[in-house]
């Protein structure tokens, strides 16, 4: 059903990062578990980057311009723009980075999903257009049954959670691990419940990149 992906490694002191590449592309998953005080430099890549916080509180720094990132916040920015991060408390959150042809609508836009907390669940899907192909980022919170993910022409599916516990996949339930990056091995409808109201999973569906 699903196998681990990704590799994990301290690659400052507090700051541990999981990477997952898919191969013959420039799209890059990666999660963050940060210990309160650990910062990120001021650094810059070609990738525009989405993001999303799990949960803990960091001072996120665009060009010179400081916001505030908490629990269920999301963001997505252009390639080419100077960012750092400072932890106010420990954190964990996940990137995506992706390129495509052309510039986006905005440089920064935030709340890209919404951030105030439901006890229903709810899904929303936001596409990426990249170099490889469509990217289809699909957020699912809350416990309790949500609408099935349409079966369709898929080079990978893979799948994070906000933190450990169990998720029923198509009638079978495992448990998933936060930080760990799983490749589900389905292309057909894909039936995703989560146990509690407090979990958080999401799927990315490349739906027309070439299959590896």
């Amino acid at each position: 059903m699903m196998d681990i992906v990704s590799k994990t490694t301290e690659i400052r002191p507090g700051f541990v990062q999981t990477s997952y590449n898919r191969r013959g592309t420039r799209n890059i998953l990666l999660l963050f578990d940060v210990k309160r005080g650990a910062e990120l430099p001021h650094h810059k890549h070609v990738h525009h980057q989405f993001g999303y916080t799990f949960s803990g509180e960091y001072t996120f720094i665009i060009d010179d311009a400081h916001y505030h990132s908490g629990p269920r916040h999301s963001y997505l920015i252009e390639g080419d723009i100077y960012h750092s991060a400072i932890a106010l408390s420990d954190y964990y959150s996940m990137d995506f980075k992706f390129t495509a042809q052309g510039r986006l609508t905005e440089r920064v836009q935030f709340g890209l999903l919404p951030n105030t907390p439901r006890t229903n669940t709810e899904r929303r899907d936001i596409p990426f257009h990249t170099d490889s192909g469509t990217v289809l980022v699909r957020h699912l919170h809350g416990g309790g049954v949500a609408p099935p993910f349409a079966g369709t022409e898929l080079g990978e599916r893979l799948l994070v959670v906000s933190r450990d516990g169990d998720v029923t996949i198509n009638g079978t339930t495992e448990k998933f691990e936060a930080m760990k990056i799983y490749r589900l091995h389905t292309r057909d409808t894909l039936d995703v419940r989560l146990q509690s109201s407090d979990h958080e999973a999401f799927i990315y569906e490349c739906t027309d990149c070439e299959c590896v």
